[in-house]
């Protein structure tokens, strides 16, 4: 029986960008944004998912209560390469939400997805909640645990629930806002001011 090296698993790179069409105002209109992004067939080992997969999303934000509250709406499609079979273009929603819990700094997310826009062949319903600290606001660190039915190779359910950790930085920039000022805490006004 042979012996796996530290590094050896690599599960397949994600390319995402997005397009801040018009920014969310303080317990006032939504911000909208499109979001575009592909995964390729890349990776090795046991963390690879065999096939490609891009996306095309609609984001819709709301923020509620002086930002103590925070909605969130995704609505979009997911386009599907598995192995050598035909392609295959799939529905994506999801619906989330972020709060304030005992300070405002620190703050309980949760969404409910059905798809996912970086795995190739999921297309049921998951969860996912945590914590999210926003250390400044250029700077935020976020721990999320989540669950979906467990699906084999081609897609199909094979019964219990598939679960997971997720530790994340997240790091803004402000290089879009008007004339490059900086420290901009509410960020860039979006294409349609």
């Amino acid at each position: 029986m042979g012996t796996k090296k530290f590094g050896e698993d690599f599960s397949n790179p994600v390319i995402q960008s997005k397009f801040l069409l018009s920014s969310m105002k303080e317990d006032g209109t939504p911000g909208l944004a499109l979001s575009f992004g592909l995964t390729p067939n890349e990776g090795s080992g046991d963390l690879r998912t065999h096939g490609s997969s891009s996306y095309l999303l609609g984001l819709i934000s709301k923020r509620m209560y002086d930002d103590h509250l925070l909605l969130h709406l995704n609505i979009g499609a997911t386009k599907n390469w598995i192995q050598d079979e035909k392609s295959e273009t799939k529905p994506f929603w999801g619906v989330g939400a972020e709060f304030a819990l005992w300070t405002f700094e620190w703050r309980g997310v949760f969404e409910v997805f059905s798809g996912d826009p970086f795995h190739p062949i999921r297309t049921d319903v998951a969860t996912q909640a945590g914590f999210r600290w926003l250390y400044s606001d250029l700077l935020n660190f976020d721990a999320i645990i989540g669950a979906e039915p467990r699906i084999n190779d081609n897609g199909h359910r094979i019964g219990g629930l598939s679960s997971w950790i997720q530790f994340g930085i997240r790091i803004t920039g402000d290089v879009f806002t008007p004339a490059g000022k900086k420290g901009r805490s509410e960020g860039a006004d979006g294409l349609f001011k």
